[in-house]
């Protein structure tokens, strides 16, 4: 048996305004926006894409599990993190971090972006920390006006 932990969405919309939540059952993460550009929107390219980490918003699993999208967007991947069901009494908050890095395409590193997070086990800590710091990295990417040649990485 398992507990849905976490989902890592992996798309882009149109216009850079795209929204997605995820739901489970009848409760809802809070609404992330997908950034993109029209532009790069047809192009199929691993840069071109956004990453965005969303907490299973419930403390069970029970019910449908779903993406909620809003917008002209395109998926590349949905991954599921899943937790055995009684895997064990941990810590009551694990702090996790991790680091977002923009770079240029080719590889060179412009500034790194870290960010850290606690939770009640380590996956989901790791998946705040690092949503967090992508955001950042993301944020600052888009302040930039150098989308087509920077790119933000984990």
């Amino acid at each position: 048996n398992f507990r849905l932990a976490s989902v890592r969405l992996i798309a882009k919309s149109r216009q850079g305004g795209g929204k997605a939540s995820l739901v489970v059952g009848q409760r809802s993460s809070s609404k992330k926006t997908i950034a993109g550009t029209p532009s790069n929107f047809n192009q199929g390219q691993g840069y071109t894409f956004d990453t965005l980490n969303f907490v299973n918003p419930k403390n069970n699993s029970n019910g449908v599990w779903q993406m909620d999208l809003q917008g002209r967007i395109k998926v590349r991947r949905v991954v599921l993190f899943l937790d055995r069901k009684g895997g064990g009494s941990g810590p009551a908050n694990v702090r996790k971090s991790c680091t977002a890095t923009l770079e240029t395409l080719w590889g060179q590193d412009i500034r790194k972006f870290s960010a850290s997070a606690g939770a009640r086990n380590a996956r989901n800590a790791k998946a705040k920390a690092c949503d967090k710091a992508i955001a950042d990295c993301n944020q600052a990417l888009r302040r930039s006006g150098n989308n087509t040649l920077l790119m933000c990485t984990l």
